[in-house]
């Protein structure tokens, strides 16, 4: 028997999505396992695919925010309010960090160069190949020096920002200008074909692009992912009446044929790169069909009784999620001042510590990052740009926890409205 997908019985449109962020903190548990692998050995081949959870980032960023868009597009302060949401949810961490190094610079001395200056503004991105190339200093990351000694302040993994930030400027306008969700969906489904068509025809031309980072790191090149994610949710509004039945079993079918696909890539593919994300097959056709998969599995995640979204719910996977962004921030930024206790473990053979370590000081910076400053922020929401079926805020309840639950109070602000 079929069903309406927008029935209250089957209702997979929704303001809140509890298994997301299950699904935020799996994808940040992808790109960290992936990051520890290019510094500790490791024997597992599946580590070396944690990259791709920053496209499971992108497919669940363009399904919200389009998700968003469409169901307030026409409304009064359109731009207004979406635009002061997502600056309430994204600068207060970004700049202030950059805050901090503005201030150090006359103690630390820290070297601003122009590439350094497009990742403040977000376009960093876009100079990761030239610089990969030798054609202009890195975008990455930033010398200072500390006790007399000359070292480096890395933020190579910001690129991702930049992809989303770039993405947040134009789509809402595009969305503004077309409305028809038919429309929308098509330009989606062109914008899906024409990136990996436009991968293979840099790639052709211009292989060096590939090596130095130009096909992985650029918005234009990546616009495939964000933009499944986007096509889901026009698609979930426009669908009628479809048995959630064959919605599940078709989305089990494409994310089967998308792995399959992925691992044929991988197995023929005759020129491996030194890493998978820059192999040519995969920087080019394969980040399409990860795009597919990563969309395949947030549409199965929908349906609350499967038992995929059953884990993703286990609260300490949604813990981390809701501060998942932190987190992701906060990770890469440790790897350099870090780098001598693991010169030190390595000589007492307990590198693998090394994560351990890593982990426990991202999540004690990402939770106080959350509790005593983004919080404070995304307070100002609710406020300065209402949302109709916005999570509430949680009150205050630090001091009223009684003592049992005082080892998560820190946490307690995070079941805010974080996700718009």
């Amino acid at each position: 028997m079929t069903s309406d997908l927008t029935s209250p019985k089957h209702q997979l449109i929704k303001p809140f999505y509890a298994s997301f962020d299950g699904l935020r903190a799996c994808a940040f548990l992808g790109v960290f396992s992936w990051h520890m692998s290019l510094l500790i050995p490791v024997t597992s081949n599946w580590l070396h695919w944690g990259w791709a959870g920053v496209d499971l980032f992108f497919v669940l960023s363009g399904f919200l925010i389009t998700g968003i868009l469409l169901d307030t597009v026409g409304k009064p302060h359109f731009f207004k309010n979406f635009y002061s949401r997502r600056a309430l949810r994204i600068f207060p961490l970004y700049y202030s960090f950059w805050l901090v190094v503005l201030l150090l610079t006359p103690v630390l001395h820290f070297e601003w160069t122009h590439s350094v200056e497009a990742t403040v503004f977000y376009v960093g991105n876009l100079f990761f190949a030239g610089a990969n190339l030798g054609r202009h200093s890195n975008p990455d990351s930033m010398t200072y020096v500390i006790f007399g000694r000359q070292t480096k302040l890395v933020f190579s993994h910001f690129w991702s920002l930049g992809v989303e930030e770039q993405f947040y400027l134009v789509w809402p306008a595009i969305i503004w200008f077309v409305r028809s969700r038919r429309s929308l969906l098509a330009l989606c489904l062109f914008g899906i074909v024409a990136t990996p068509c436009l991968r293979l025809a840099i790639f052709h031309f211009h292989p060096e692009q590939l090596a130095a980072g130009g096909l992985y790191f650029s918005t234009y090149a990546r616009c495939d992912t964000l933009l499944t994610g986007a096509a889901l949710a026009i698609w979930l509004r426009l669908a009628g009446n479809i048995s959630p039945v064959a919605v599940r079993r078709g989305m089990l079918a494409v994310l089967t044929c998308s792995l399959a696909a992925l691992a044929a890539l991988v197995r023929f593919d005759p020129h491996p790169g030194p890493l998978p994300c820059l192999d040519d097959a995969m920087g080019t056709i394969g980040f399409t069909l990860i795009a597919f998969a990563a969309g395949a599995l947030l549409i199965y995640c929908l349906f609350e009784n499967t038992w995929l979204s059953r884990l993703l719910q286990w609260q300490p996977l949604r813990a981390m999620g809701r501060i998942s962004y932190g987190m992701y921030f906060f990770h890469g930024l440790l790897f350099v001042p870090l780098g001598p206790f693991l010169i030190m473990l390595r000589l007492h053979h307990l590198e693998l510590l090394y994560p351990i370590i890593v982990f426990g000081i991202t999540l004690v910076l990402a939770v106080l990052s959350f509790r005593f400053l983004e919080s404070a922020f995304l307070r100002l929401k609710h406020g300065l740009a209402p949302r109709p079926g916005a999570i509430a805020d949680p009150p205050p309840a630090f001091q009223q926890l009684v003592p049992e639950q005082a080892p998560s109070a820190l946490l307690q602000p995070i079941t805010m409205d974080i996700r718009s």
